[in-house]
């Protein structure tokens, strides 16, 4: 995705305007989110396989 793209995609998911800025920590949160995501299932499947053994 090249920076307007992802500028049009962050605005339209807050609803309102961005500055670069914006846009910047918009993407790093929702990046994060995501590798929050992950590590749950992560620790989440490990704490399955702990309880079936």
């Amino acid at each position: 995705m090249n920076k307007e793209c992802d500028k049009e995609f962050y605005e339209e998911l807050s609803g309102k305007e961005l500055t670069n800025q914006g846009v910047f920590e918009a993407e790093n949160n929702f990046i994060g989110f995501f590798d929050l995501l992950l590590k749950i299932d992560q620790r989440n499947k490990k704490d399955v396989e702990t309880k079936n053994n």
